[in-house]
C-alpha cells in the first residue's frame, strides 16, 4: 500500500517538481544578465520581461512601443548625467561639428548618427581607451581600423625562453624565441581627422552589406556584422519571406516562438549588451538635438566646453 501511495505522489508531484526547477534556471540567467551589464544598466534595462517575453508572438505595433520605451529610459539617463552635457559640448566644439559635416558627405550616412554614436562611444573624447582595446573618438578596433585604411603601428617584443633539458647525466640548453606585442608607436584611431571619416565609410559599408538598412548598421557598428548577420538570418526563418525589423528581432523573440534567435539575442546581451546598442544611438541622437536647442547654437566655443566640465 505504502508503494502504491509513494508512486501515486511522485505523478502528481512530477509536474511542480519540473516547474520549480524551470524557475532556478531562469532566475539564475537573470541575475547572470543583471550582473554583466552593471549598476547604470540595473538602472536602464527595467524590460527583465524582454528576457521572458510572452509564449505567443507579440503584436508588431507593441514591439514598436517597446523599442521606443528602451530609447526613452536611455534619453531619461542621459538627461540626468553630467557626464553626458560635457560630452555633448565637446561634439558640438566647431572642430568636430566640421569632421562630421564632412564624413557625412563622403559617405551618405546622416551626419546626425556618426555624431550620435561619437558621443555614445567616446563623449568626443579623442584619446578615450577601452579596456578591451577600442580607441579613439570613434572607438575603433584594431582589425575595423586596419579595414578601413587607419594606420596602426605596434612594437613586438622577443623574448627569450631558456629550458634545460636532462639528457642522461648532462643537461642541455634549449633556446627559444617568443614574439608578442609590445607597446602602440602610432595609431591613427587618436586622430579624429582621419577616425570619423573612417566611421562614416564603414558605416556606409555596414548599411550596404545589409542592403540598406541604417538601423542593422548602427547595431552592426558596435555589436559586429557577423553577430548581426546571424540574428537577422534566424529572425528571417519566422518572417515568411518579410525583411525584419529591429523590433523583431530584439522583442519578438519569444523562447517558444524562435528560441533560436532568443538565445542569440540573449547571448549579446550578456557579452556586452549589443541589442541596445542601436536604441541608445537613438536616445543620443535625441540628447543631442535637445541639448543644441537649448544652447540655440549649432557649434560651441571651446571655452564653454572647458567651463561645462568644470
Amino acid at each position: 500500500m505504502k508503494a502504491i501511495i509513494f508512486v501515486l505522489a511522485l505523478i502528481f508531484l512530477a509536474p511542480a517538481i519540473a516547474s520549480s526547477q524551470q524557475f532556478l534556471e531562469e532566475t539564475k540567467i537573470i541575475e547572470e544578465v543583471m550582473i554583466s551589464e552593471g549598476i547604470e544598466d540595473e538602472l536602464s534595462y527595467r524590460g527583465l520581461d524582454k528576457l521572458f517575453p510572452e509564449e505567443e508572438e507579440i503584436d508588431p505595433w507593441r514591439a514598436k512601443e517597446r523599442g521606443e520605451e528602451w530609447v526613452q529610459e536611455e534619453f531619461n539617463i542621459l538627461l540626468g548625467s553630467d557626464k553626458a552635457l560635457a560630452g555633448a559640448m565637446r561634439c558640438f566644439q566647431p572642430k568636430y561639428q566640421e569632421l562630421f559635416h564632412q564624413a557625412s558627405e563622403e559617405s551618405g550616412f546622416p551626419k546626425e548618427k556618426i555624431e550620435a554614436i561619437a558621443f555614445r562611444e567616446s563623449f568626443c573624447n579623442p584619446k578615450a581607451k577601452s579596456p578591451t582595446g577600442p580607441r579613439g573618438i570613434m572607438q575603433f578596433a584594431k582589425a575595423t581600423a586596419r579595414d578601413e585604411g587607419l594606420k596602426i603601428i605596434q612594437a613586438v617584443r622577443i623574448i627569450k625562453i631558456i629550458k634545460k633539458i636532462k639528457q642522461g647525466k648532462k643537461t642541455k640548453k634549449v633556446v627559444a624565441k617568443k614574439k608578442k606585442p609590445g607597446k602602440i608607436i602610432h595609431d591613427d584611431r587618436l586622430k579624429p581627422h582621419l577616425a570619423i571619416p573612417a566611421a562614416g565609410q564603414h558605416l556606409a559599408w555596414l548599411r550596404r552589406f545589409f542592403n540598406g538598412s541604417m538601423e542593422f548598421a548602427v547595431a552592426a557598428y558596435h555589436s559586429g556584422a557577423g553577430a548581426m548577420g546571424e540574428m537577422i538570418h534566424l529572425a528571417k526563418q519566422k518572417m515568411d519571406g518579410r525583411e525584419p525589423t529591429l523590433e523583431d528581432l530584439f522583442f519578438r523573440n519569444s523562447r517558444d516562438h524562435n528560441p533560436k534567435l532568443y538565445e542569440a539575442v540573449l547571448k549579446n546581451m550578456k557579452r556586452d549588451k549589443s541589442p541596445k546598442y542601436p536604441f541608445r544611438i537613438e536616445a543620443s541622437e535625441r540628447f543631442l538635438k535637445t541639448v543644441r536647442e537649448g544652447l540655440g547654437v549649432e557649434n560651441v566655443p571651446i571655452n564653454a566646453v572647458v567651463a561645462s566640465a568644470e
